[in-house]
């Protein structure tokens, strides 16, 4: 994640519009300096830098990326899909234990979507570029995983 001592702006480079985004604001200790974190969007030239509309959608757009990315990272849509059959099949078993333990997956995975939610609207209500640019989410710190799921360990318990 880049750092700066100034605000970061939309701006052209070697051939790219640069398009900051999530930023974020911490202080350096020793100097008492504003330093801002933030990403940034490599977009191909032929847009104005100046539309807020867009670059707004820009930046939804990769919200929603890294909620994709989040989410796989532990649960990708097959194994999605498998803890989800494995809960079909637990109650059609009436096996409440397996069934808790699918819910956990489903449970987080919607304490994700809330809070991407809640940046979502955050960010298409902005009206400015700053607010567009101070529009900023962190899932691994707000939505953390505290316990993961293992598909095989479900398997097994129906063995138990």
């Amino acid at each position: 994640m880049p750092q700066a001592t100034h605000k970061p702006y939309i701006r052209r480079l070697q051939g790219k519009i640069l398009v900051p985004y999530n930023c974020s604001t911490t202080t350096d200790p020793e100097t008492g300096e504003t330093l801002y974190n933030f990403s940034v969007i490599r977009h191909p030239p032929g847009r104005p830098m100046n539309n807020q509309s867009y670059w707004i959608e820009q930046t939804w757009r990769q919200l929603n990326a890294e909620l994709q990315a989040y989410i796989f990272q532990y649960y990708d849509q097959g194994i999605q899909a498998t803890i989800n059959g494995y809960a079909s099949r637990a109650l059609s078993e009436d096996r409440s234990d397996i069934v808790a333990e699918c819910r956990k997956v489903q449970d987080w995975i919607d304490q994700v979507l809330e809070y991407y939610d809640s940046i979502k609207s955050d960010l298409l209500a902005v009206s400015t570029e700053d607010e567009r640019l101070m529009t900023a989410w962190d899932f691994a710190e707000n939505v953390p995983l505290t316990e993961y799921i293992n598909w095989r360990d479900v398997k097994a318990m129906f063995e138990s």
